[in-house]
């Protein structure tokens, strides 16, 4: 599948080039009738339709389409983060819009994106990691089994998801992330489980960590200091937008900071179980001392751990790692 993007879209979504959104599926609707031209009464004709809410047919989990007009795409209010293009029509617990007079574009709470064009759906996830280079094999360290280490060690289903989430990115520092957050944050099944020490996750990192050349363990932190140091930018920039009244806008960026400050976390303990780590963890030093700094003004955009996009996530980085800032809000 091929994107169909408009350029501007890029720069709405804040993402630094065409290659940061990965296209997930293409929703196509079913025996649509070609091109719309939209009509003066489109908006009426779109708030007829969003009360007649058994004519809207979910797409996926998140996105319906219309069965009468294709071209009317909505989605429930409470997953839309952010709309970042079109104009939308928001009544009975949906954001809906009118794809015949113009494209859509939103940002959902999970990070997803979905582009709406004349009724055509496209879900897009965004590479948090797309402004780095990827180092081709065999210059860089092999894929982990992180997915199947996790299924192994009976880790708990959202560990899992997360987990799968970033080894399927397919990128040197996601997929470390991967490896490293399993080593943090699992448990144990139970109490009382026996497990063969070479399947507890961390000995798993270990050694596949280990079995790098001490040339591609420095290109993978090399890597990871420079997202530090881009990170500490990001990070910068959110207190700026907070403190200029932007709070929103600030909100949704610090999202993103947090959850790419808990993955290079998880990249530092892959690193520091090969032995090495101490330039990324002063890097990271320099993004917490920020926060640190800003507690006060960041403290007002955390949301509460409970109140968060993954909160089995943040809940197990607060109860193992207390004094992660970026887990959010007790």
């Amino acid at each position: 599948m091929t994107q169909s993007l408009r350029p501007d879209l890029i720069a709405l979504l804040g993402l630094p080039g065409p290659e940061a959104l990965q296209l997930v599926h293409r929703y196509l609707p079913a025996g649509a009738a070609g091109p719309g031209v939209a009509q003066g009464a489109s908006v009426l004709d779109l708030a007829a339709a969003i009360l007649s809410t058994v004519l809207w047919q979910p797409v996926d989990d998140l996105v319906l389409r219309n069965s009468d007009v294709p071209e009317f795409v909505a989605f429930h209010k409470e997953d839309v983060a952010e709309v970042a293009l079109g104009q939308a029509l928001t009544d009975h617990g949906l954001v809906a819009f009118d794809t015949r007079a113009g494209d859509a574009c939103v940002r959902m709470n999970d990070g997803s994106v979905y582009v709406a064009i004349q009724g055509n759906i496209e879900l897009y996830r965004v590479d948090r990691f797309a402004d780095l280079e990827v180092l081709p094999a065999p210059d860089f360290i092999p894929a982990s089994d992180s997915p199947s280490w996790a299924q192994r060690a009976q880790a708990e289903p959202w560990l899992q998801r997360v987990v799968e989430e970033l080894a399927s990115q397919k990128n040197s520092i996601a997929d470390a992330a991967s490896a490293g957050v399993l080593a943090r944050l699992w448990t144990p099944p139970s109490p009382d489980a026996s497990m063969d020490p070479q399947d507890l996750p961390r000995e798993r990192v270990r050694g596949w960590i280990l079995a790098a050349s001490a040339e591609q363990r420095e290109a993978l932190e090399q890597h990871a200091v420079e997202r530090a140091w881009s990170l500490a930018e990001d990070l910068e920039g959110v207190v700026t937008e907070s403190v200029s009244g932007d709070a929103r806008t600030a909100g949704i960026r610090l999202q993103e900071v947090v959850q790419q400050r808990d993955d290079l976390q998880s990249v530092l303990r892959v690193l520091k179980l090969g032995g090495g780590g101490s330039r990324l963890a002063d890097a990271l030093g320099g993004v917490d001392d920020i926060a640190d700094e800003r507690l006060e003004s960041l403290a007002n955009l955390l949301p509460a751990v409970e109140d968060s996009a993954q909160p089995d996530r943040w809940m197990a980085v607060a109860w193992q790692e207390p004094e992660a800032w970026w887990s959010g809000t007790a």
